[in-house]
């Protein structure tokens, strides 16, 4: 199995193809395999090894953490879920990295949604966790109901002529209602 995976970090971005053997791995692994193929393919190192069309480096300081996970059909993927649960051969991901770790007041680490559910673990934090799994699924169930609104929408738009047309060519073989009564009415008087 192979993903179509697009990686974004800041200004920089990377479309490639990677090989995920039998996709039974996580959407965790994929975002850290994402973030591995970044610094691997050169980006760090100044792009020694590709085009220099394709050459482009991180700016220092930059996190390679992974911050969200989407596909064009989903706007979140559970760091836990298994791949080829929701996505098939070929399909095309969107994997975001932190290009700064942003720091609250105390300079602990403000992290993502995606990436909450994804790396903190313990028991303080699994009432946050299982607010913004909620939240996510909720997000993702309305993403899924307004593309099918869109889509029904789409569809009438192109039977609305259609439909018209019928309309017309029927109306001359509709038998109106006072013809019904008014035969009603003659045969059983």
């Amino acid at each position: 199995m192979k993903l179509k995976v697009t990686i974004k970090s800041g200004k920089v971005s990377q479309d490639i193809t990677l090989p995920i053997g039998k996709g039974t791995q996580t959407f965790k692994w994929l975002a850290y395999a994402a973030a591995y193929r970044l610094v691997h393919d050169g980006v760090r190192h100044g792009g020694r090894h590709l085009s220099k069309r394709d050459r482009h480096t991180l700016p220092s300081g930059t996190q390679l953490l992974p911050k969200d996970m989407y596909t064009e059909d989903c706007p979140f993927l559970h760091p836990y879920d298994v791949i080829r649960d929701h996505l098939a051969d070929g399909s095309a991901v969107t994997v975001v990295l932190f290009d700064t770790l942003p720091l609250d007041d105390y300079g602990a680490p403000i992290l993502s949604p995606w990436a909450v559910i994804a790396f903190r673990h313990d028991e303080s934090h699994k009432e946050e966790r299982g607010r913004l799994i909620e939240k996510k699924k909720l997000e993702v169930e309305t993403f899924k109901m307004e593309r099918e609104t869109q889509a029904m929408i789409a569809r009438m738009n192109i039977e609305k002529p259609k439909i018209s047309l019928m309309k017309t060519v029927m109306a001359a073989q509709l038998i109106s209602d006072d013809i019904i009564a008014a035969t009603f009415n003659e045969e059983w008087t």
